[in-house]
């Protein structure tokens, strides 16, 4: 590890804003001035500030009045916010953030404080998925997942039955963490769609028989630094109704070859030299879809910003003495000088898993909201502490988090989450057995 990199951030006043405080929770107790600045109450808040973190919660201030703080920017602009940071701060603040928006790039800049990270402009260039879709036909087209985008309207089942076959997919252009992707198995589910949606201009493409891998990425100075693959996980009934719908990721995704392992590498590479000759900087992600039958590789979506893996990552990262991609995201927007010898094959596994569908848990469980659990022999889980450190924990090991805010009763909503150094997949799809004992 460069030694002691954190050391670069020692004056830099840095406050991650985010309504959901575990966007941030990757630098905690890392960097010297990090603050947190969250919306909704969680149980982690508790945890992290027994070991020092500096979190502020608008929830513990003003009760139920703060859901209506539901995004960064209106985060950002409320007075009580400004004035924590204002008195917290010996120099200019910098703000960093999980997703961009004009809302919050315009607060930021009102208010005078610096940025860490890309403007809208530049990542709406890269995430659309329509921009996307349009950008890898014409610079990677061996990569491309057949597809056209089109007005719903316009468009027929039986057409889209010809080109694509069924099932297919149809997609809007944003959308976060499958929800606004809908597999299309029969003309009702098409009907339906287009009811709904009459004048909505829409994506589809031609399903692939397989599963998706991620990776995380970094532009920092002239090179392209990457992560090692995992699996998206997604498919699982037992998680969500809703097949699309992402419900977490695995370090690391075995199924994949040295051959595909290079393929991803050189993709990602290639797409972040040309963001990078657009002006984009700092973090950002790929997703790729893998046909199992065939082992084709496909590259299908790019998360422009910080990724919903990059806080979890960066502790495994940290654990295994390397400086995160995180500390390069720092150091780009920051000025910072830190030798890019990234390591890619680093030797990781780790797993986090959403928990969207509702579960009969062990009692164990409902009794706490927070908890590094254990395994015992007779796969009953039992508490062994309450403290955040997923980097740290043992092999059968487990944290449970349970989710305070909740978005209404919407099915797809995250009600909980499980990290652990463990696998939670037997193989893409398919839950290992410690897991289905737990989500009773």
């Amino acid at each position: 590890m460069n030694e002691n990199w954190w050391n670069k951030f020692s004056k830099d006043e840095i406050f991650f804003v985010s309504p959901d405080v575990k966007r941030g929770i990757g630098l905690v107790e890392v960097l010297p001035n990090y603050h947190l600045i969250c919306t909704y109450d969680d149980p982690v808040i508790a945890i992290l500030r027994k070991n020092g973190a500096k979190i502020f919660c608008l929830e513990e201030k003003i009760y139920d009045e703060a859901y209506r703080f539901n995004n960064s920017g209106k985060l950002l602009e409320h007075p009580q916010v400004v004035s924590y940071i204002r008195s917290q701060a010996k120099s200019r603040p910098q703000i960093m953030f999980f997703k961009p928006s004009l809302k919050l790039e315009t607060v930021i800049r009102d208010l005078g404080f610096g940025r860490i990270g890309n403007s809208y402009s530049l990542n709406e260039e890269f995430e659309n998925k329509f921009k996307f879709f349009e950008l890898v036909k014409q610079n990677f087209p061996a990569y491309s997942i057949p597809g056209e985008i089109g007005g719903i309207d316009k468009l027929t089942f039986s057409g889209l039955v010809k080109k694509y076959s069924v099932p297919f997919i149809i997609q809007f252009a944003r959308g976060w963490a499958g929800k606004t992707t809908y597999l299309i198995k029969e003309e009702k589910d098409f009907n339906r769609l287009k009811e709904q949606y009459t004048h909505m201009v829409v994506k589809v493409n031609k399903f692939i028989r397989g599963y998706t891998v991620l990776n995380n990425a970094c532009i920092y100075e002239d090179k392209v630094l990457i992560s090692s693959e995992a699996y998206q996980i997604s498919g699982v009934e037992k998680l969500c109704k809703k097949e699309t719908v992402t419900c977490g990721r695995q370090w690391p995704a075995k199924k994949l070859s040295k051959n595909q392992k290079n393929k991803i590498h050189e993709i990602t590479r290639r797409v972040g030299e040309l963001m990078k000759n657009c002006g984009y900087r700092g973090y950002f992600g790929l997703d790729f879809q893998i046909n199992e039958a065939t082992e084709k590789v496909y590259l299908s979506e790019n998360n422009a910003r910080l990724t919903a893996s990059t806080q979890f990552w960066t502790r495994l990262e940290i654990d295994q003495s390397v400086v995160p991609l995180l500390g390069y995201h720092l150091a780009t927007f920051l000025g910072r000088r830190i030798s890019p010898n990234y390591i890619t094959d680093i030797s990781i596994c780790g797993s986090q898993l959403i928990l969207r569908n509702r579960f009969r848990l062990p009692d164990i469980l409902q009794k706490n909201d927070f908890g590094v659990f254990g395994i015992t022999k007779d796969q009953k889980p039992v508490l062994h502490n309450k403290k955040y450190y997923p980097e740290k924990l043992h092999r059968d090991e487990f944290i449970y988090m349970k989710k305070f805010h909740e978005e209404g009763q919407i099915y797809d909503s995250e009600f909980g989450r499980i990290e652990s150094k463990m696998e939670v997949l037997e193989r893409p799809a398919v839950l290992k057995q410690w897991v289905k004992d737990l989500l009773l």
